[in-house]
């Protein structure tokens, strides 16, 4: 018999009763569009490491947060360790879900890197959007949400910069960030 067992599988919601009874602890590793716990637990630690607590620790996350099952799972962690969680994203991509509805929210990146301790970007979910007006969409969201050197401008430098990949080149991250 295993250990535990490591599970990542699609919003499958019989597949959540049997894993309540299982006789072997299972850890979740990403349920559908819904969570991804795993990711999580690690920006969690990679915050820790490099700030010593998240207690305090005030955590951006921008872009899809929407279509995120990274961003809901770090709502759901970060908060419960003590970090306060705001999101910056453009309209078509905020989230509806009650669990966000107290969450502060920015809609532009100046104010929103002030007043963060750690930026998070998140991959933008083409697979998720309507074809319809989604070029002009990503003109906007390259001009005011991507991660680069203008939209950061007022990031702090001891904030951290995280995106829990893969990112799309040119439209979540730009190259000359990494720098």
């Amino acid at each position: 018999d295993p250990d535990f067992i490591v599970l990542r599988y699609n919003d499958l919601f019989s597949l959540d009763e049997s894993v309540k009874t299982s006789q072997v602890p299972v850890i979740n590793a990403g349920c559908g569009t819904l969570e991804h716990p795993t990711q999580a637990l690690l920006d969690a630690f990679t915050i820790w490491e490099k700030k010593q607590s998240l207690e305090g620790e005030k955590v951006l996350i921008v872009g899809d947060v929407g279509h995120s099952r990274v961003a809901n799972s770090n709502l759901k962690l970060l908060s419960r360790l003590g970090a306060e969680v705001a999101i910056c994203a453009p309209a078509e991509m905020m989230p509806h879900k009650e669990a966000w509805q107290s969450v502060k929210k920015f809609s532009h990146m100046k104010d929103a890197t002030a007043w963060a301790s750690a930026c998070m970007g998140l991959r933008v979910q083409l697979e998720r959007h309507q074809d319809e007006g989604l070029e002009k969409a990503l003109e906007n969201y390259r001009e005011n949400y991507r991660l680069d050197n203008k939209n950061l401008s007022a990031l702090s430098a001891s904030a951290l910069i995280m995106h829990p990949g893969p990112f799309v080149p040119g439209i979540d991250f730009a190259v000359e960030t990494l720098n």
